[in-house]
Order: structure tokens, then sequence, then C-alpha cells
């Protein structure tokens, strides 16, 4: 009889960040308006520009005039996989909203043309600062092993694990693989496992589609004193909206085992955040 396994796996039990999820929140890419973009995040040092808000609040004390912004861009992300010389090619190009925002500017020296403070602006709106939007795909022959023998290690650990409570104990682990008799006990001692594949000689393919985006809501106002001295401030509540799909599967396509036809393991994992900072700035 030909064993076909395949998992959804939803965890319901919050988890703390791993490394890579730190590194992924923490890097910001340009992003913005179009001006912004097209001088390389230029404006940042300049300011004038609803971009600057984000990186140097004392960008709003440029502004002479009110002004309404709004971009919108296509960003196109290509990868390259390549997995036992097999290379495949993902890609993809989302439309989204780099930024949006509305700059209130008022001239403090109409009424006293003496006034050492020039202007006093007020901006809102919002700035994309990452995007994550991309498609993986690899597949190729793996000689050597499986991912089974990773949950066979698993199970084994720590002097071995009771059939009784192999799922309870790892519930997201190798206790879906025992639930779909990928792996299971030993004739001579029942806490030990073997699995159904054992030498390699499968099929591994993939696929990983990754979505979302950092964007940063905010509000900022500071001035001009005296055409010398620009000062701002940002209150921003950053927002971080993260989405992955990845799905494995393991295929016997040479028939090297004649009780294992395939397996799929598929990950979804969802993330949303909303946290709140200030900054302060002067050029």
């Amino acid at each position: 009889m030909k064993a076909i396994g395949m998992f959804f796996i939803i965890p319901f039990l919050s988890q703390a960040q791993s490394d890579e999820d730190a590194l992924r929140y923490t890097q910001l890419s340009f992003g913005g308006t179009a001006r912004f973009m097209g001088t390389s995040g230029a404006f940042g040092a300049l300011g004038a520009d609803f971009s600057t808000l984000s990186f140097n609040p004392a960008g709003i004390g440029v502004y002479r005039s009110s002004e309404f912004s709004f971009s919108p861009s296509v960003t196109s992300i290509n990868t390259d996989a390549t997995f036992g010389g097999n290379t495949l090619q993902g890609n993809r190009a989302p439309f989204n909203i780099s930024s949006f925002g509305v700059v209130f500017s008022q001239d403090l020296t109409r009424k006293d043309p003496t006034n050492k403070w020039k202007r006093f602006n007020v901006a809102f709106g919002a700035n994309r600062l990452n995007d994550f939007n991309s498609n993986t795909y690899f597949k190729g022959v793996n000689p050597d092993n499986s991912m089974i023998d990773f949950y066979v290690a698993e199970a084994n650990s720590k002097g071995g694990t009771n059939p009784n409570s192999i799922t309870n104990t790892y519930s997201f682990g190798s206790g879906l693989f025992y639930q779909t008799y990928l792996i299971n006990p030993t004739a001579s001692d029942s806490t030990q496992y073997t699995g159904i594949v054992n030498s390699g000689n499968i099929e591994q393919s993939g696929y990983i589609s990754q979505e979302g985006s950092n964007t940063e809501y905010l509000f900022s106002f500071g001035g001009n004193y005296d055409d010398h001295l620009m000062l701002g401030m940002t209150v921003g509540l950053p927002s971080i909206n993260y989405n992955s799909y990845t799905t494995f599967t393991e295929s016997d396509i040479n028939s090297v085992y004649g009780h294992f036809e395939s397996f799929t393991k598929t990950d979804n994992l969802n993330t949303n955040g909303l946290g709140i900072k200030a900054k302060l700035g002067l050029s």
C-alpha cells in the first residue's frame, strides 16, 4: 500500500521572533515618493519631500507652500533558486501605494515681516518602507536523504518517544509524520523510529510565496527659524503586514520505494504588528 501524506500546518500558539524575523522587519529599503526614490533617497538630506519625514523630520521645515503628494508604484522582484543542478526563476510585480500625504504650510511672516520664525508646517500621511513580495520555486533530486530523516531524529532524541505521546510532544513536527505513517516505531523498540524513506533518491520541490509590507503612518510638524535652522518632529505608527505560504513536496519519481509515492508539507505564516515611535530632527 502506497503512502500519500499531506500536512496543513496552521500554528495557533504565539511564538517569539526568530533571528530571521528580526532581520526581515528591521531592514528598510528605499520607498516613498517618486522623487525620493528617483534620487536614491538624497532628499532625506535636502528636505521638502514627504518621504523625508520618515527619515529626517527636519525636512518639513524646508517647505514653503502646502502640498499633496501621491505616488503609486510597481515593484518588480525576481528570484533564482538552484537545487540539485536545476535553476528555477520566480517573479512578482505587485501594484502598491508607495507614498501619500498632505503638508500644510503657514507663512508666519505675513503679519509680522520681522518674525524670525518664518514658517510652521504640519503634515500627515504614509510612506512604504519595505516590500516583502516575492515568489521562489525549486526542484531537484536529492540522492542522499529526505526531510523525513529530520523528524526521525526528532522522535528518537532524548531517549526516544512513546507512540502514545508523540503527537502531543511534537504536534507540528514528528507527530504529524507519525500520524501519516511516514515514520514508524521499530519492531524491537517502540520508542525508536525509522522513516518510510531512508536512502534518498527522491525528487524534492518547493514553492515559497511571500507578500506584505512595512508602512509608516505618520504625523509630522516643524518650522523654519530665520532660514538657518530647520526643526521637525515625526510621530510614526509603523505597521507590519507579512504573509508567507510554503509548500515542500517529496516524490518517488524513480519508483525506488514500492510503499511510498509522495508527501507535501504546507506552512502558513501570518504576521501583523503596529507600533509607535517619535523622531526629532534639526538641520
